[in-house]
């Protein structure tokens, strides 16, 4: 299970990086809230997440949503906004 497609974007200034994930999951909202999923699943695009993000994230149990993005514990994760 996992990420089935992704598409980051950017918008704003250099030192505010601001924009959206839009991610395509075969992932519940429970699987897609665990800590460190975006370090997981994402693990090659991590220079390009920021705080100042939000992520559109279709799940197989709620279609579309959206979560923020929060890095904790050196962790790059999805939260309830």
């Amino acid at each position: 299970m996992g990420i089935l497609k992704s598409q980051l974007t950017n918008t704003g200034f250099a030192d505010a990086p601001t924009g959206f994930i839009f991610l395509k999951t075969d992932d519940t909202v429970a699987e897609v809230k665990v800590a460190g999923y975006l370090s997981l699943n994402l693990s090659t695009q991590l220079d390009e997440l920021s705080i100042y993000k939000l992520a559109a994230v279709y799940t197989t149990d709620s279609g579309m949503t959206l979560f923020k993005v929060v890095f904790a514990n050196n962790l790059w994760s999805l939260a309830d906004i």
